[in-house]
């Protein structure tokens, strides 16, 4: 048409926009407030020449910002300009490199949008994708329900190697929860089903079975996305080591191959981890169940009274906290 010609909008022009968008586009925010509200900031996005010349580093807290400068004048008019800025975290010496953080992102992510990965990315994760673990099931709508007016994520998470997945956690909580769970009276409506479901404290382990099938689903999800890629851990693992093979490779293949091989050790960390914390649900609940009893017991005696508490050997109240007791380290759940 007239108004996309053919010759113009080509696939090999659409990656050279795409490129130029990825590597040179900021976010601004000048701080000014707009004509037409007065409480949002003038936030853009400009294309800034010579910003992708700058690499990336997680922890860099040097950033690129907007300024003004000058003065508003009477009648409506201005003598304001704006700048770019870089403004840096720390001395630098002459000649050192200066990163700047391009953002919280995995490897997949940077691969994705700039080209790289890195071989050590300390907030590297993978998504999981749960959008229909509650297609199926029989109080799914209730669920949906519960989650947004909670306002939790129910569609996709974020998986770390070296911390504790408590946003999914609480949500497979509430998936595995069946009617029979809640103990309902014969003839329960539904707005006693949904008021009961409303009241689950999400936030730590309540009772052992539905616990267990919360981390067994989590570990199955893991399992299934870990079998679906082509190759195993194993067979990339082999590969990387194989330094005069592995350098034969171009080298965005070679950065893919990485990406890979890091995704499926997070996930491979996480089943293992499940694996270990399967083994102390039990004792878990076990120390909740004891911590109440004897609550209720020293009620009665003078300890009691005066304010005294039983301290048990073990003091977590949830599966992050036991974890930590427990020193399960290096895995995808904490």
């Amino acid at each position: 048409s007239d108004q996309f010609p053919l010759e113009i909008y080509t696939l090999e022009n659409w990656f050279w926009a795409y490129a130029i968008m990825f590597s040179r586009a900021v976010r601004l925010d000048y701080g000014e407030k707009r004509k037409e509200t007065e409480d949002d900031l003038a936030q853009v996005i400009a294309l800034v020449p010579y910003i992708d010349l700058i690499n990336h580093q997680p922890q860099a807290r040097t950033y690129i910002a907007g300024i003004t400068e000058g003065v508003d004048m009477a009648l409506g008019l201005s003598e304001k300009e704006r700048f770019v800025v870089l403004s840096s975290d720390r001395f630098y010496e002459k000649y050192e490199q200066i990163y700047v953080s391009y953002g919280q992102k995995s490897n997949a992510y940077l691969l994705m949008l700039y080209g790289f990965c890195l071989e050590r990315n300390n907030v590297d994760h993978v998504e999981v994708t749960t959008t229909d673990f509650l297609d199926n099931d029989p109080l799914g709508q209730m669920k949906k329900d519960i989650l947004d007016k909670r306002s939790m994520e129910r569609n996709v998470f974020e998986l770390y190697r070296d911390r504790f997945a408590s946003d999914l956690m609480r949500f497979l909580r509430l998936v595995v929860v069946t009617k029979e769970d809640l103990m309902l009276p014969e003839g329960a409506t539904d707005e006693d089903t949904f008021k009961a479901l409303s009241s689950l404290n999400l936030e730590s382990a309540y009772e052992e079975i539905s616990e267990r099938r919360a981390l067994t689903s989590l570990q199955g999800l893991c399992n299934r996305i870990l079998n679906g890629y082509p190759t195993t851990l194993e067979d990339d693992e082999k590969l990387i080591e194989d330094r005069g093979m592995f350098e034969l490779l171009p080298k965005n293949q070679r950065m893919a191959v990485r990406v890979r091989y890091q995704e499926k050790v997070i996930f491979r960390s996480t089943i293992g981890a499940i694996d270990r914390l399967l083994n102390n649900v039990a004792q878990l609940t076990w120390m909740k169940e004891e911590e109440e009893r004897k609550a209720k017991k020293d009620k009665n005696t003078l300890l009691g009274q005066l304010g005294w508490k039983w301290n048990p050997v073990f003091k977590a109240n949830s599966l992050q906290e036991l974890a930590q007791e427990l020193d399960i380290l290096e895995a995808g759940l904490f």
